[in-house]
């Protein structure tokens, strides 16, 4: 079994002591995850999102074989996640994730509400596509008079072709007092698997997930999914310090190809699209205040080993 399918099961024993990365259990040497952003426009524009309205002016310029090809500068196979905007908007998008799944796994956060997804679930293997994280935005759809139907059939048509699909429902805190409502509302039309997510950012002056009272974050946790969000991921978002293989294992990647040490890192190490991407080839040490995504963190990162010298000091 692949161990990129495995990667929940691993973050569930995270010990934010060890001297071992997570990585270093799950993945053979020189595999690798990307979170690659595809592209800037997306057709939606929720309130917990940034608004993209404009396509990144380099999106496009490169043929399919060109990205394609410039992956394998990474090395070995790998896990892209591929994220937006909205992916499905990107120019030939299927025969992309063709190309890219030859040699690698993909992942793909998208709204489901694109036409190509039928294409998509005819073309690309589900065996090579950890999950489909599929964002129902329920509020904006709600706001917009735009009906759940193209996300319901969209979900039900992947489910049956047997890819690993959830859907995420983003609690706002505006919106808290529906959630459940909603939730059990998606449940009723058939979508089998979804899960909360709590929402990252400032609402009325004050910084979340952070401001959640201890009610409201366990009225969430019970419409967690532990194949893709866990209370543990709302406990671990300080690493400054540790030892960390973003940099290294690990990169972020704008629409241009700009490749940069992780998601709260933006260390750059070159462009794989002109051949310019150089890896640090090292561990490097976390200096973020708080990562922005914790699953980052949790997989790449360890606590320094300590010598016998600096325990009898103390």
């Amino acid at each position: 079994m692949c161990e990129f399918l495995k990667i929940q099961n691993y973050l569930s024993n995270f010990q934010p002591e060890s001297c071992k990365s997570l990585s270093e259990d799950m993945f053979s040497k020189g595999e690798y995850m990307v979170s690659w952003f595809v592209n800037n426009l997306c057709n939606f524009s929720c309130s917990y999102c940034g608004h993209y309205k404009k396509e990144h002016p380099e999106v496009g310029k490169f043929s399919i074989e060109h990205i394609v090809k410039s992956f394998l500068a990474f090395g070995n196979t790998g896990h892209i996640i591929i994220t937006g905007g909205e992916p499905f908007l990107f120019p030939s998008f299927v025969q992309l994730c063709l190309g890219l799944t030859k040699y690698n796994y993909i992942s793909v956060n998208t709204n489901l509400s694109q036409k190509n997804i039928i294409d998509f679930s005819n073309t690309i293997d589900p065996e090579r596509v950890i999950m489909i994280n599929a964002g129902a935005h329920f509020e904006f759809r709600k706001k917009n008079n735009i009906a759940l139907d193209d996300f319901i059939c969209n979900y039900n048509l992947l489910q049956n072709k047997g890819f690993n699909i959830i859907a995420s429902y983003v609690v706002h805190p505006e919106h808290l007092n529906e959630m459940e409502k909603n939730i059990e509302y998606l449940k009723s039309l058939g979508v089998t698997t979804i899960s909360a997510k709590t929402f990252s950012g400032i609402y009325n002056d004050k910084k979340y997930p952070q401001a959640y009272t201890a009610d409201e974050l366990n009225r969430i946790e019970n419409y967690m999914s532990g194949q893709i969000d866990m209370p543990d991921y709302l406990k671990y978002y300080k690493f400054k310090g540790n030892n960390c293989l973003a940099g290294k294992d690990f990169f972020s990647i704008d629409p241009a190809g700009n490749v940069y040490r992780c998601n709260s890192d933006d260390t750059f190490f070159g462009n794989i699209f002109n051949n310019s991407f150089k890896p640090s080839g090292k561990t490097l040490k976390c200096k973020t205040d708080e990562c922005s995504c914790p699953y980052q963190g949790m997989i790449y990162s360890s606590k320094k080993r300590q010598s016998i010298f600096s325990k009898l000091i103390k």
